[in-house]
């Protein structure tokens, strides 16, 4: 017998695959399109210029998502010699982020706009405990269809990968802007190799999570700014 428990986690799942697919897909487009506007016109680059999923998810990355609860989508190769100037590069490596941080706070206005201020609480808490549940949701609006329950948890999601994805990529994106701009020396020393891998480690065990919280706390105030503009009070 099929229980609730087991549909839930069904339902996850398949939440965690749209989200999943979604932003990585329409965030590597966007970091490419950057990049190229940026100088690196590489063959590359043109590569990730199309919202074809395949290119952009990463098999790795998706498994480490759904089961370990941290992902990534395909790393875009960035020629840091194509692009001039050091804020040229820096947008070039913080266009990723940006475009997570841009899903994220769209999907909470979505959310916004369906289910009123109410849902900044529920779907901020959601996030920073990582316990998105479709239960919870049925709970509080008991008058919402479950097809609308169902898009609203994928929205949730959507702002759980963006916040914790533009996390990463901006400690990662941050360290491969510094380490080329100003630690080439350090990379090229004896053991630059062994340096450059961990120290982007010792960072994102430090500053993931009070990163996270910042960044969710960030989009909620700002949502909650726009809330009169989408004619909710």
């Amino acid at each position: 017998m099929i229980n609730l428990r087991f549909i839930e986690i069904i339902i996850s799942f398949i939440t965690v695959a749209i989200a999943y697919v979604l932003s990585t897909t329409l965030a590597g487009y966007f970091q490419a399109w950057s990049v190229k506007k940026l100088g690196d016109d590489s063959e590359v680059i043109e590569e990730f210029l199309t919202l074809n999923p395949l290119v952009h998810i990463d098999p790795v990355g998706a498994f480490c998502l759904f089961f370990l609860g941290i992902g990534w989508g395909t790393v875009i190769p960035i020629n840091p010699a194509a692009i001039k100037g050091s804020f040229r590069l820096l947008l070039a490596f913080f266009s990723k982020p940006v475009a997570y941080l841009g899903i994220a706070f769209c999907s909470l206005l979505a959310l916004l706009r369906v289910f009123g201020l109410k849902v900044l609480t529920i779907a901020m808490m959601m996030v920073l405990s990582e316990t998105i549940s479709l239960s919870a949701f049925s709970k509080i609006y008991q008058e919402k269809s479950s097809f609308i329950l169902a898009i609203a948890l994928i929205f949730v999601m959507l702002i759980y990968i963006g916040v914790l994805f533009a996390v990463l990529n901006l400690i990662i994106g941050g360290f491969q802007f510094a380490s080329y701009t100003f630690l080439q020396p350090l990379a090229r020393s004896e053991h630059g190799d062994l340096i450059m891998f961990v120290v982007p480690f010792i960072l994102l065990i430090l500053l993931a999570r009070p990163l996270k919280v910042l960044v969710v706390y960030g989009i909620s105030y700002s949502a909650y700014f726009f809330a009169p503009l989408l004619g909710v009070s």
